[in-house]
């Protein structure tokens, strides 16, 4: 059974940018709209990691769903990933329980490294948007991209 991830976000923008890095990175997909969605998607899914932005939308807001996870004993184990346009940094936001953070705009390698940060392993290890099509490897990439150091076979 592929490793799967809650994204947690009402903007349906961040969603497919999100849904596109998750899946390049090898998890299958949950989402979740609204806060009150977020704590019983993951006590049924399990999911590998979770990526909750701050400001969703519902009854339950993004605060108030990380800490129902963090109090919840099947579920408190699950990495959690904040997403938010502020700069959780340099706040102490991290003491709730996330494990990591993602400052918006997003882009793949914010993504990885958060997952990184946040001890969560990812499925795939390619390291480049659309690798997981074909689209990425080095064959269908311009030579500009193509690193100009080659790996020598081991004889």
């Amino acid at each position: 059974m592929p490793e799967t991830c809650l994204i947690a976000t009402h903007d349906p923008w961040l969603i497919q940018l999100l849904k596109v890095y998750t899946e390049e990175s090898g998890f299958q997909v949950m989402q979740a709209f609204e806060g009150q969605e977020v704590l019983p998607i993951a006590q049924q899914a399990q999911p590998a990691v979770v990526l909750l932005q701050m400001d969703l939308a519902g009854q339950t807001r993004g605060w108030e769903a990380l800490r129902a996870l963090k109090a919840d004993p099947t579920t408190r184990h699950i990495p959690v990933v904040l997403i938010s346009w502020q700069n959780l940094k340099a706040v102490d936001d991290l003491a709730d329980g996330a494990a990591g953070y993602l400052q918006e705009p997003v882009n793949y390698e914010t993504f990885r490294d958060a997952l990184r940060k946040a001890g969560v392993c990812c499925p795939v290890d390619t390291g480049v948007v659309g690798a997981g099509r074909g689209i990425g490897s080095a064959r269908h990439r311009s030579q500009s991209q193509v690193s100009p150091h080659k790996v020598k076979a081991n004889k």
